[in-house]
């Protein structure tokens, strides 16, 4: 019995920003299995689809990517068998352990990422919106001074700033969290 039912306009609600976070962490983990690139992407693709197809499977609140994972170690083995392309490069029970490894460190770099945008908040809306040209919209420290009236020396020094103050804030907030 599913767990529950999505309307179409709810279910791609739901569904895309979950399959877009974690679409990196899966390829990763379907290339760590698979050496061929062209293969590992073909297999990515069985996987979205098949992510989609079994979303009213997923139970809600739960870790996507490490869903995500599961359903990948089982289309590797599937595509394997069919195409006879390559051998896995590990398998058994040392695959079960990577599997593992792969959802502890996908929740860890999520926790990290969570206290990271925590600590953007408490900056100034000044260095948010510096941080925002530099990783938002890829601008140059060059291009960035230009366009707030700053020297590029100055901006650089500005960065290093908020660069020491985020991690500060990170490692603070996750050693309280221990």
């Amino acid at each position: 019995m599913k767990s529950h039912k999505f309307d179409d306009k709810k279910r791609s609600e739901e569904f895309f920003p979950l399959y877009i976070a974690s679409q990196k962490r899966i390829f990763s983990y379907i290339l760590m299995m698979v050496p061929n690139v062209n293969d590992a992407e073909e297999i990515l693709q069985e996987v979205s689809s098949l992510l989609w197809q079994k979303f009213d499977d997923y139970k809600p609140g739960t870790h996507f990517a490490a869903w995500g994972v599961k359903i990948a170690h089982n289309k590797i083995y599937e595509y394997s068998r069919s195409k006879r392309k390559y051998h896995l490069l590990f398998e058994g029970e040392f695959l079960e352990i990577c599997a593992d490894k792969a959802e502890k460190s996908s929740q860890l770099f999520d926790s990290r990422l969570k206290v990271l945008n925590e600590c953007v908040q408490k900056l100034s809306d000044k260095d948010r919106e510096l941080l925002k040209y530099r990783y938002e919209n890829g601008l140059t420290i060059k291009k960035i001074a230009e366009e707030v009236g700053r020297t590029a020396h100055g901006l650089y020094k500005v960065m290093t700033r908020i660069h020491k103050n985020l991690s500060q804030c990170v490692r603070r907030t996750i050693a309280q969290q221990q």
